[in-house]
């Protein structure tokens, strides 16, 4: 219950201690009663009371991730049905059944129906079956002739999976390294069934990976040669598989003759791949490398790196392909005979490492289209769009996506760059550790396309037009309500002002940030509350607002106000998603608009050693969900270990812990037992020079790097949060997932920041490389001295083991 306005102690019954002092000085005869104890006192509370404010700042914003300005929407194409870990979809020939691929081994077959309510159980080989990361069951593709009475091959369908006899199932997450089998294989539906017979497997390719990278599975039969095409990734890491030919069928393409024609068509393979065994399929004749001494004749094409996605488009007669790139760039490839496309020598049009090989192996071929990780990250290739629901306005047109939930429509223009357009963002799934989580599209047999989204309630989407009234945030910052003055900045009530302990660095940006929980004009006390814990993540109420804004001073040699840059909102919708708006302030600084799509504007800063310029970039939309991710709960940095500290409260004029007085204003649910708060862990800013060290840096890597470098977050191996204990982060001698070309690296390396990948990322300005990717133009140098002063601190080896600290207090 809520604490007394005045909690001063008291006696049972409400008697006072005078009191009593008073009936035992006249019991005892004493002429004057003893002084009255001096009672200690608690200072006075930053807040008093919640100002009503209802959800979603008063309801000016929307309930849901407003539409995007592409002026389309993903929406559950079966809203009846979920699927764990869904990675494609398809239809067989002929047939009115969709059939899902499940990552950890399992097909699903449904009909073609939007009310749709159940599914069935096509193949079950999750036993045999390692799903995780990109590994699993990735591929599928029906014979040709499958379903035909009169054909042998009525009841093959082919699929490739990551084969091993003790699949990790989860959820605990096997080792990156662990190895499997490259498997292509066929399974049998037997006459009269409506499922496959999983011990019908026939083993075409058989090959072992040592890592859960890379694995592609793109898989399709051409339906003018009738040969199967695989996509195959490189198995990651640097493992020396690109640019061969003569070793291991990775990093490339291959075509096979599954129907083993021969007679001048196809003959036997002549070469075995050295880590593996191939049987039961032919190699085409007129395949790029055939005759060529020691090569594997397999290969269709070279030089590619995690090739997740390949289909082909049976009107432009083409193959795509979408390869996702390593910190570069992603790459949408057009696949051609004997083509090269450049991995690792080249990513995209970047120069890689290591240099081009002297002599190039076929015929160097680049992406169609390229783009950066500032604009998304894990490329899913998709489908030239020949459906007729959408005809008018995306025939053509090639539809990709990434695992950030983005869904683009490419338009090719001759002799030019194609065109780019983002069609609009998956939703996300409550508590889905994968956020939007992209993982393919597929097609049905109308040609109208479908969208794969991870999770353990994982759907199927599919693309309509979106509703114009689903698009209203309002236009400018005015409208929102955020702000009852925008010239002062003075907040709407019911908007709290709050300060984190440890800041996220942004381009030396001053920040000011407010948030708005729903009270509705409830009592004091009541009103939605919010889930607190003191480690991890606290929970917030749907219609929840979290303000930030953004400042910089553009002139050092004077006391004049700081240019307003922008100002940001996250709101925590329903169905369990989020949004993120960006408002950039006008010239006059009076207003600010919103942006739909990103943009970068330079400044020119005066310094007393002369002008600079600096550049700074306005987040879209969905790369505010980049960060503002599920698996960070979308908030940043409102939690118990950046709030544990003082806040000067403009309203009572007072200073404040934080928790404390939120706390005191009903905010939290459980209540908070006051005496309890001082013991709460708190992070400290990595410029108090009376902190240790360590705690110093791990809290700057909490606040910065946490909300991905966490379990279920991005592929890198370290944990960035304070609240793991040193020895089990990964920092120190830590292994990474990609070396960068920097050699024999460490995620920290003891007393050596030259060799420490977080140091060289954190000051790097190649975009292939920084970090984080996105929204920094300038490292912070202040963190950048104190990190290398820990490196160099830490024992080397042989030294003493590194002792995990404790929180500071």
């Amino acid at each position: 219950m809520p604490l007394p306005s005045n909690p001063s102690p008291r006696i049972a019954r409400g008697i006072k201690p005078a009191s009593i002092a008073l009936v035992a000085a006249a019991l005892c005869g004493t002429a004057e009663p003893p002084p009255e104890p001096a009672i200690p006192t608690k200072p006075a509370y930053g807040l008093e009371r919640r100002e009503a404010i209802g959800a979603y700042l008063d309801r000016r914003l929307p309930t849901t991730p407003p539409a995007s300005a592409g002026g389309w929407e993903a929406v559950p194409a079966f809203p009846n049905l979920t699927f764990q870990d869904p990675v494609f979809v398809t239809q067989a020939p002929g047939g009115f059944r969709l059939y899902v691929c499940g990552r950890q081994g399992i097909i699903e077959s449904f009909e073609n129906m939007p009310t749709v309510s159940t599914k069935a159980t096509f193949l079950d080989i999750r036993g045999r079956c390692q799903g995780w990361d990109d590994s699993g069951l990735l591929g599928l593709a029906f014979h040709p002739e499958f379903g035909r009475p009169d054909s042998p091959n009525r009841g093959y369908f082919y699929v490739a999976y990551n084969y091993t006899d003790r699949p990790t199932p989860g959820p605990d997450r096997p080792d990156t390294e662990t190895p499997t089998c490259n498997r292509l294989s066929r399974f049998t539906v037997p006459d009269g069934a409506e499922a496959a017979d999983p011990d019908s497997e026939l083993v075409l390719i058989d090959q072992r990976n040592d890592t859960l990278w890379h694995n592609g599975g793109g898989l399709f039969f051409h339906p003018e040669d009738g040969f199967l095409y695989l996509s195959i990734g490189d198995e990651g890491h640097d493992t020396g598989n690109t640019q061969k030919i003569d070793r291991d069928l990775f990093s490339g393409v291959i075509r096979i003759d599954v129907d083993c024609r021969g007679e001048g068509i196809s003959h036997p393979p002549p070469k075995q791949p050295r880590t593996g065994t191939t049987a039961h399929y032919f190699i085409p004749d007129d395949n790029p490398w055939v005759g060529v001494p020691d090569a594997l004749e397999e290969f269709w094409c070279i030089g590619l790196r995690s090739p997740h996605r390949m289909t082909y488009d049976p009107v432009g007669r083409r193959i795509w392909l979408g390869d996702v790139g390593e910190g570069a760039r992603e790459e949408i490839n057009l696949i051609e005979r004997g083509g090269n496309y450049q991995w690792r020598f080249k990513e995209g049009t970047v120069d890689g490492r290591p240099a081009r090989p002297a002599e190039v192996i076929g015929r160097e071929i680049p992406p169609i289209h390229e783009y950066s990780h500032a604009d998304g990250n894990a490329v899913i290739g998709g489908y030239a769009y020949r459906g007729r629901e959408h005809s008018r306005s995306l025939r053509g047109k090639y539809i990709f996506g990434d695992v950030n939930g983005c869904v683009w429509a490419l338009t090719e223009k001759p002799g030019a760059r194609p065109s780019v357009v983002l069609l609009c963002t998956l939703p996300t799934i409550p508590s889905n550790s994968y956020g939007t989580g992209l993982s393919s599209f597929g097609e049905d047999a109308d040609g109208e396309l479908l969208l794969c989204q991870m999770g353990d309630h994982g759907q199927i989407f599919k693309l309509a037009r979106a509703d114009p009234a689903g698009m209203a945030l309002p236009a400018m910052l005015s409208a929102t309500g955020a702000f009852r003055d925008l010239r002062t900045l003075d907040p709407a009530p019911g908007l709290i002002p709050y300060d984190v302990n440890a800041p996220l660095w942004s381009d030396g940006a001053a920040k000011k940030r407010w948030i708005a929980v729903p009270n509705a004009g409830a009592p004091y006390g009541e009103g939605e509350r919010i889930g607190f814990s003191a480690s991890g993540e606290w929970t917030f109420p749907v219609g929840t607002v979290f303000v930030k804004h953004f400042e910089l001073d553009t002139d050092e040699t004077a006391d004049g106000p700081p240019r307003r840059l922008e100002t940001r909102l996250m709101v925590l919708a329903e169905g369990g998603m989020a949004y993120g708006a960006t408002y950039r302030w006008n010239d006059a600084q009076d207003d600010a608009e919103r942006l739909d799509d990103d943009r970068t504007e330079t400044f020119t800063i005066r310094t007393a050693e002369g002008p600079r310029e600096q550049s700074w970039y306005y987040p879209n939309p969905r790369d505010c969900m980049t960060c503002h991710n599920p698996q960070a709960g979308y908030v940043l940095g409102v939690k118990t270990r950046q709030l544990n500290g003082p806040m000067a409260y403009a309203g009572t004029g007072r200073e404040d812990n934080q928790i404390r007085a939120w706390n005191r204003v009903g905010l939290f649910h459980p209540e908070l037992a006051e005496a309890d708060i001082p013991r709460l862990p708190r992070l400290v800013p990595i410029g108090r020079a009376d902190a240790p060290l360590e705690d110093r840096v791990r809290s700057y890597l909490d606040a910065n790097c946490a909300h991905c470098h966490r379990p279920n977050g991005v592929r890198a191996r370290f944990d960035a949060r304070f609240d793991t204990a040193m020895a089990e982060q990964g920092l120190v001698d830590g292994e990474i997932a990609h070396a960068f070309g920097l050699g024999d690296v460490r995620v920290v390396m003891a007393r050596d920041p030259a060799r420490s990948v977080l140091h060289r990322r954190m000051e790097s300005r190649d975009p292939s490389l920084q970090m984080p990717p996105l929204a920094r133009n300038v490292p912070d140098a202040k963190a950048l001295a104190v990190i290398r002063e820990w490196i160099e601190s830490l024992p080397g080896p042989g030294g003493p083991a590194v002792v995990p600290a404790g929180p500071s207090e």
